[in-house]
């Protein structure tokens, strides 16, 4: 996976401790072998997910954002920003080869793909779900909510995040644990 590809949002990441500390140099290699360094904080960040937008801004990196995801509206200051689309994603479910009870598996996957029940889930949760035949168990404010169900033409704008090698897991854990126990 290319840098590009990636996203800023692994930037972010790498960055987080950098945001409210002295910034270390940062080098990362993507999966062509191309080494990036990065001297110090990034001075314009985009990010694609809520979560990443409020962590850049809870670590004192807001007046860095350029631009957000479309769901991005906290804190408030971010509201104004360019919207970029945002990374599309997906729920799994699957039983492991050594599960002890896989005929109960099969039964819980096929009871929460119900209709009526994924629509329940929806209803609850506010996310959505690709079982078509439960949109008519849907309350209609929420599946006439665009950012529950986005229209077609924010749907194209949005990206497929690429499979994430084991070097950039280990960095993001590294981060991530960093910034966790504030070594």
């Amino acid at each position: 996976m290319s840098m590009k590809k990636m996203g800023w949002w692994l930037l972010s990441a790498a960055m987080a401790v950098p945001l409210a500390h002295a910034a270390p140099v940062v080098t990362l290699v993507d999966d062509r072998g191309v080494t990036v360094r990065l001297d110090g904080p990034p001075a314009r960040i985009v990010t694609l997910l809520p979560s990443l937008t409020e962590t850049v801004c809870e670590l004192g990196g807001c007046a860095r954002l350029v631009g957000t995801d479309r769901y991005s509206n906290h804190p408030a200051s971010v509201r104004s920003l360019p919207k970029t689309g945002g990374l599309l994603f997906f729920d799994t479910m699957v039983i492991p080869a050594d599960a002890p009870h896989p005929g109960n598996a099969h039964k819980f996957i096929n009871y929460i793909l119900r209709p009526e029940v994924h629509a329940s889930i929806t209803n609850k949760v506010f996310y959505a779900n690709p079982n078509k035949e439960s949109r008519k168990f849907i309350k209609p404010e929420v599946a006439n909510d665009p950012t529950v169900f986005p229209v077609e033409a924010e749907m194209k704008k949005m990206s497929v995040p690429e499979a994430i090698n084991n070097d950039i897991r280990r960095l993001m854990t590294r981060t991530y644990t960093s910034f966790k126990t504030g070594l």
